[in-house]
């Protein structure tokens, strides 16, 4: 291939640039070169050579580690093809084919082999289609294969979103761009990080079509392009963008962009936006150049960094943000400064003279752009409308066919009859497993037989997204590389029957591998869950669950679940595997050793499995962290990453110990060209779609932790963390302000909502300039029944209240952790002086009828009573509805304690022709289920008290006199808590 030839519109200085960053792949890959390159020694032709290159060039090293060459050659070959034979693919310039058609991977999901299978699905349903229209129609077959439900951290990838059928919307948009890829129109995920009204952050797709980017809801069809229930809280934002590999020049302003990466600022496209430029000067006033600058915004009760940008030469940086207000931070060699940024402000500067942090306490407030109404557009012809309509409702059909050919409950059934199981245990499995429970049912299936329970257990040990798509040989190598420190034990026990059989011994002895002597001898447990008179005390099941959790569960962090037990263990000697068991910290010591950190800033951070890291003996920090505790749990040894910390910890003598010395590197070892960051951030790309019950167990997977598990705060058994010893170790205890003792007749009930780690307050450490939120669970309330055990350093504990209008009224407790020492702080919210006047008043003859009686009505008056209620109208059938309901549920305690009603009204017609109440078990008990016929009651609602917005779900509080004292409308998750925190208020 000459250097003079243009391929793919890449010039001589492209082509040389991407032929230097694959060979520094090919050095960083190089104990897989074989299995990722020897593919280019095929006979390609030039374009296939250029875009297999570009492909490396920009890879994650996760995807270095976990893929072979094979599997790019065939993407790319495929997206080549379908350029040939797509209607557009001639229109499509070669920048955004190699940028947004191209690329395989989307997010941070497992890479598989989907392009054909979704060309098949779709290159026929839109050949004799424009773009746009091409756009439209992918999109309903989107909805028709998958809808949202909240999960956790890890991203199914599009073929799992087939299976499972469902996903957050950051699996909505991956499934949706790799659609639209498939058939050769360029597409991208874009993303707000952080809403600035409300606590969440929302994932999308844009799609380009002749000339002009547009904008859908992914798996949510709309008739029309650039319109979506989003498109309100979007034009909110302070941010909304995407990620590609350097060297794509566009139109898009940058917000980042250096060798490896650019981010791209898409707000214009949605929300008025100013540029906001930052100066930052040291002490003497002259020019910082290379500082960091951090442009905050409040959100899960932390400051989170929407951007963060290094000044140049004149110690100048600029962001295009929004019209709300902003922290902004900046931070070179140990000097800081910080200040609060107002909606008007467009220049700032900020001086270098601050080290260490402040003392005592401050407070700040924080303004989110206001409403803005939208564009006025042209109203769609009735026809249209009821064309979509129908559309919607044909692809939920086709959805709910393909979910009523899993396997069901009397399947489950007569399985675990079959196998002498738990019927009532192996039905939640299977349930949860949705598309996938048939590999589950054979796995249990083939291996129940020879080890009763141990193989159900297992499955009991995984996240619910995990039971979707994993698959029977990566089990079984789980099952029996954690079998085999239980041999003896397995053979001695009543394994083949349920919990609870008597039919042999209910302990027994864990030891090392059977006819063999290695490792300390490990505490007896249980060989049976639960179940009959001879249940453990209390230390032994803490033992036996730390076992499961921790030595046989394989989930780490948010890798993708793949064999690598029996290849770890076969990689060393038995002389090996003793010296280990014995010694954990000795493995720490081989992977520092002989595997290199690195930390690049590619476009997309996914991580590793295990086994991937252990054959490139390269990866990111918290990848080899992955590896070193599937290690030590592939030899035994209970091991984890630290709850809060995210630092690798392994069990030894009745304690969590270090399981590396620091959060550094190895000598020798690092990438010199690039860095390595300290510990684990979860950005937003991480969060997005996250939230409730699902935020919790996302926290606690983070930390290695399953839901349930201790929460790495207990001072008896949580000691010690990277590099940090018991007695090193200081603890932070929160008291509520009477018990301080100050202002005691003050009673709780007066002093407003309780702590809720993330959904009011959390605390960060300071680490190199800047706080480091810890990751306990959200939504943790018993914050006031342990201390906290942390490692010394300088902290920052936050509390936050946010109004109706998305205002938040904020408070910062510096306090420092000393070695062996106790620090003791009393947060307390701020306490808005808050009126609630009435905004009109509901009719309360409005006729309802309850979901569950037949033909019996109700009058809203007579439902509301004479306390009031929280009403909503919902549509179940989308998002923000979802998101409400769900977050009913997660206040179920608060709601019951109340006694106040929950009315929620599904209109009739589409909006409840599929709502499946029994979907949404967790819904307090003072809820009830409504319908609204005609919509009647809703209307009404709607002229007398109009909340602004006109979307669902509509969200409303009426006092006993049915004075409306609350209303919203649209997405604005915390709006239920909200409302009840309201209702409560007029009450009294």
């Amino acid at each position: 291939m000459s250097a003079q030839q243009t391929i793919l519109s890449l010039g001589e200085v492209e082509l040389a640039e991407l032929e230097r960053k694959y060979e520094r792949r090919r050095e960083l890959a190089g104990h897989r070169a074989g299995p990722l390159f020897s593919v280019l020694a095929q006979e390609l032709t030039d374009e296939e050579t250029v875009a297999l290159k570009f492909l490396y060039a920009n890879m994650p090293i996760c995807d270095l580690a976990d893929h072979d060459g094979e599997l790019f050659l065939t993407h790319i070959r495929q997206a080549l093809a379908t350029r040939q034979t797509a209607p557009w693919g001639a229109g499509v310039p070669d920048r955004l084919f190699l940028y947004y058609v191209l690329p395989m991977r989307i997010n941070t999901e497992n890479l598989e082999d989907y392009q054909a299978i979704l060309h098949r699905e779709l290159a026929a349903r839109t050949s004799g289609l424009t773009m746009a229209e091409a756009i439209l129609e992918t999109n309903y077959w989107c909805h028709e294969k998958a809808t949202y439900i909240g999960s956790d951290l890890r991203t199914l990838s599009p073929l799992g979103m087939l299976r499972n059928a469902r996903g957050r919307c950051g699996e909505e948009s991956t499934l949706a761009v790799a659609a639209l890829r498939s058939i050769g129109i360029p597409a991208r995920q874009c993303y707000t990080p952080r809403w600035a009204h409300c606590d969440d952050n929302h994932a999308w797709v844009e799609a380009w079509a002749d000339g002009q980017w547009h904008y859908i809801g992914a798996c949510e069809p709309e008739a029309v392009l650039d319109e979506g229930w989003f498109s309100a809280p979007a034009r909110r934002a302070m941010l909304v963008h995407t990620r590609v590999p350097s060297g794509y020049v566009g139109p898009e302003p940058v917000t980042v962009a250096d060798q490896w990466h650019t981010e791209l600022n898409l707000l214009d496209l949605y929300a008025p936006v100013r540029t906001l430029r930052v100066t930052v000067l040291d002490a003497a006033g002259a020019p910082v150049a290379d500082a960091e600058v951090q442009f905050q915004l409040y959100n899960y009760a932390e400051l989170f960094p929407l951007a963060t940008i290094r000044t140049d030469a004149r110690g100048e940086a600029s962001f295009r943000t929004g019209y709300g207000d902003l922290i902004v931070r900046a931070v070179r060699d140990g000097y800081w400064d910080e200040q609060s940024v107002a909606a008007d402000v467009q220049e700032l500067t900020l001086a270098l003279r601050r080290t260490g942090q402040p003392e005592g306490t401050a407070t700040f407030d924080m303004t989110p752009p206001p409403e803005r109404p939208g564009e006025p557009r042209e109203p769609l012809a009735e026809e249209q409308l009821a064309r979509h309509r129908e559309r919607v409702a044909e692809g939920e059909r086709l959805r709910q066919a393909y979910e009523a050919s899993f396997l069901g409950e009397s399947q489950a059934r007569d399985l675990a009859e079959d196998l002498a199981l738990p019927p009532e245990r192996v039905w939640p499995v299977l349930e949860t497993a949705r598309g996938n429970a048939r590999e589950l049912a054979a796995f249990l299936r083939e291996r129940s037989p020879q080890h009763g329970l141990w193989p159900l257990r297992l499955l009991e040990t995984l996240h619910p997204k995990d039971l979707t798509d994993t698959a029977r040989g990566t089990l079984d190598d789980y099952l029996q590389g954690g079998l085999r420190w239980l041999e003896g034990a397995v053979s001695e026990s009543a394994m083949s029957g349920p919990a609870g059989s008597e039919s042999g011994p209910q302990r027994s002895a864990m030891s090392g591998p059977a006819g063999s002597e290695s490792g300390p001898q490990q505490s007896a447990m249980s060989a049976a869950s639960g179940g009959g008179d001879d249940s453990p005390d209390a230390s032994m099941q803490a033992e036996e669950e730390r076992w499961l959790r921790y030595v046989l569960c394989p989930r780490v962090h948010f890798e993708m679940l793949a064999p690598y037990k029996a290849e770890l263990m076969a990689a060393f000697s038995p002389e090996e595997v003793e010296a280990f068991r014995a010694s954990p910290s000795l493995v720490a010591e081989r992977l520092a050793r002989d595997w290199t950190i690195t930390r690049e800033p590619l476009h997309m951070q996914g991580k590793a499995t295990p086994l991937g890291t252990f054959r490139l003996r390269a990866a990111d920090r918290l990848s080899v962290d992955i590896l070193l505790v599937a290690l030590l749990r592939s030899l035994g040894v209970a091991a984890r990453l630290h709850p809060a910390t995210q630092h690798p910890e392994y069990w030894q003598d009745g304690q969590w110990r270090a399981a590396r010395a620091s959060s550094t590197d190895g000598a020798g070892h690092s990438d010199t060209d690039l860095t390595e960051g300290n510990g684990t951030v979860l950005d937003e790309a991480d969060l997005t779609g996250v939230s409730g019950d699902d935020r919790e167990s996302c926290e606690e997977a983070a930390a290695g932790v399953p839901v349930r598990e201790d929460t790495g705060r207990s001072v008896r058994e949580d000691t010690g963390v990277a590099g940090v010893g018991v007695s090193q170790r200081g603890t932070l205890r929160l008291v509520r302000r009477e018990t301080a003792g100050e202002d005691a007749g003050k009673s709780r009930g007066e002093s407003g909502p309780e702590l809720a780690y993330r959904d009011n307050f959390s605390f960060g450490r300071l680490e190199d300039g800047f706080y480091r939120t810890l990751q306990y669970p959200f939504g943790e309330k018993d914050v006031y029944d342990r201390p906290f055990e942390l490692e010394p350093g300088n902290y920052r504990l936050i509390t936050g209240v946010r109004l109706q209008g998305g205002e938040v009224l904020g408070r910062f407790y510096y306090f420092r952790i000393a070695p062996g020492q106790e620090t003791v702080l009393t947060p307390e919210l701020r306490q808005p002086a808050l009126t609630y006047p009435a905004l009109g008043t509901a009719d309360g003859q409005s006729v309802l009828h309850r979901w569950d009686e037949t033909g019996a009505d109700a009058r809203l008056g007579e439902l509301a009573g004479s306390q009031g209620a929280v009403v909503a109208w919902i549509d179940p059938r989308r998002e923000p509805s979802r998101h409400l309901l769900r977050e009913s549920g997660e206040l179920r305690a608060e709601y019951e304690a109340t006694g106040l009603p929950l009315l929620l009204i599904v209109p009739e017609g589409e909006e409840s022709a599929r709502f499946d109440p029994e979907a949404h078990p967790d819904l307090p008990d003072v809820a009830l289920l409504l319908r609204d016929p005609d919509g009647a009651a809703q209307r009404m609602m709607l002229e007398r008290a109009h909340p602004g917005e006109t979307s669902h779900p509509y969200l409303y509080v009426v006092d006993g006199e049915l004075a409306v004292r609350y209303a919203q409308s649209g997405y604005k998750p915390g709006s239920v808590r909200e409302a009840l925190h309201v209702l409560q208020a007029v009450r009294n």
